[in-house]
């Protein structure tokens, strides 16, 4: 039976490594393959925070990576799957470099420009063949087996550097992130925010989105904001509400476990997800893992006609995209002033996720496709 090694950089909390490494292994041992997920937060890093992850040291980083490579040499994974190109990628990589292991390079954002990997260069040219990130992605793209990215602007920007990619959005678990029926009866029309801000480009957004609710609130009784999150920057957005926003009923809780978010979710009405940024390859690349969150909770929608989340969505059918200031706010004010249409929006955007993108579909054709590269053996479907 085949055998397929997860690693990813970050923990089960934080989206990205809870489905395309967690998740995505879950599925393929549905299939019948043997799987495990090797977390450089979880499993080697001595309980260290997120943020602590990001800014280890060499000798840190290298340590875990000298624990990472030890647990592959003792684990014999047929397969390796390498989900983003931080520093954690380097053990399996010189695995890889070494012929002892293909892999599989799982893309799901553009992280050039993003200090991810060893601080050193001469670091990553021993480790990955390039000082780079850009030269180190082209490498360590064009030596996998097969790549799956999240999004259609990774597609093309991959599509170049690998014989074999197929896209695969990030999904979500249907059975975990569902409608828990009537939200507010205090009212109120409370919109909700979850994610990190971990830079000034995502400060950026959302200020965008406290200015449209500001517009929102002077025109609407009851009207509510709720954000969850952390990351680098979530205090200076604290500091903005408080000072300029005091006249608004905006909430703001830490960061919560994946397992505690559809419990936010559950008393969210309205989902908002601002990404401003219309052609940074960043945002061009994302494909949200909230998003998908809202609409499985069966929530109406108002999101950025940006990158990915234009496929997902049908304007106005089972969510709402908007550019400008304007059109965002003004978007949330329908959501306001008519909650049973905001209702069937949110019913219909819980039939496309479970149409389209729920984490089985997604696993599934995530194991389609390995098994079409000739990766992994057919297991039983």
């Amino acid at each position: 039976m085949s055998k397929t090694a997860f690693i990813g950089l970050s923990g089960r909390s934080y989206p990205y490594v809870r489905v395309r490494c967690y998740d995505f292994a879950a599925e393929l041992k549905r299939h019948g393959v043997e799987t495990s997920v090797i977390s450089f937060r979880d499993h080697l890093s001595g309980g260290l925070s997120e943020l602590e992850m990001w800014d280890r040291g060499d000798r840190a980083k290298l340590g875990m990576s000298v624990k990472a490579l030890a647990r592959l040499l003792r684990e014999r994974p047929h397969l390796l799957y390498i989900q983003k190109i931080h520093y954690h990628a380097a053990a399996p990589y010189l695995l890889a470099r070494l012929g002892m292991r293909p892999y599989v390079l799982d893309y799901d954002d553009w992280d050039e420009g993003i200090e991810c990997l060893f601080k050193r260069p001469w670091l990553n040219s021993m480790l990955f063949g390039h000082a780079r990130y850009s030269d180190i992605l082209k490498a360590v793209a064009g030596n996998a087996s097969a790549c799956v990215v999240s999004s259609r602007y990774l597609l093309e920007r991959l599509s170049g550097l690998t014989r074999n990619i197929a896209l695969v959005p990030t999904g979500v678990d249907t059975t975990v992130f569902t409608p828990h029926g009537k939200r507010n009866d205090d009212g109120k029309v409370v919109f909700g925010w979850s994610g990190v801000v971990w830079g000034e480009l995502m400060l950026d957004n959302m200020l965008f989105m406290l200015r449209c609710f500001r517009r929102v609130a002077s025109g609407v009784p009851g009207a509510a904001l709720r954000i969850v999150g952390g990351g680098q920057l979530m205090p200076r957005v604290r500091e903005v509400i408080a000072r300029e926003y005091r006249d608004c009923d905006i909430e703001v809780g830490e960061w919560l476990p994946h397992g505690r978010m559809p419990e936010f979710l559950s008393r969210i009405d309205v989902g908002l997800l601002p990404l401003i940024q219309k052609g940074n390859p960043w945002i061009e690349a994302k494909s949200p893992t909230k998003f998908f969150e809202y609409m499985a909770m069966g929530l109406p929608t108002v999101a950025s006609r940006v990158g990915e989340l234009r496929y997902i969505t049908k304007d106005g059918q089972d969510g709402f995209l908007a550019e400008t200031e304007d059109e965002f706010a003004e978007k949330m004010r329908l959501l306001a002033a008519d909650p049973d249409a905001g209702k069937r929006m949110g019913e219909r955007a819980r039939g496309t996720i479970v149409d389209r993108y729920s984490i089985e579909i997604v696993g599934g054709n995530l194991f389609q496709f390995l098994c079409s590269c000739n990766l992994l053996e057919r297991g039983e479907i």
